[in-house]
């Protein structure tokens, strides 16, 4: 079974990812800031509470993934560094964890 991570799992983009991904038999873990809104529940899907921001949030979770998603996205249009420092702390984890395969959308 392929298993994938998704970071921005709880934006429409996200979310949509995440059901698309366990509608085809993915395990998916989902990174999410805030699991208590996240509503979507299904045996093949895990919730991890991190922060692309804070790689120490999210960093064990890569372990043993066949490849990322990212659907990361600003709420708002201010000046943010959520994907520049996102993105690196990401790639830094892949790393890490020896995950090869990344999909951003």
């Amino acid at each position: 079974m392929k298993k994938i991570i998704v970071f921005g799992a709880s934006g429409h983009t996200g979310i949509q990812v995440v059901k698309q991904a366990i509608d085809i038999g993915y395990e998916v873990t989902a990174v999410v800031h805030n699991p208590a809104t996240f509503s979507f529940n299904h045996e093949r899907l895990f919730i991890v509470k991190g922060d692309v921001l804070e790689l120490s949030t999210f960093e064990a979770a890569l372990a043993g993934k066949d490849a990322v998603i990212t659907c990361l996205g600003a709420r708002n249009l201010s000046p943010t560094t959520i994907y520049s420092e996102g993105m690196a702390n990401i790639t830094k984890a892949m790393q890490k964890a020896g995950v090869t395969r990344i999909i951003c959308l």
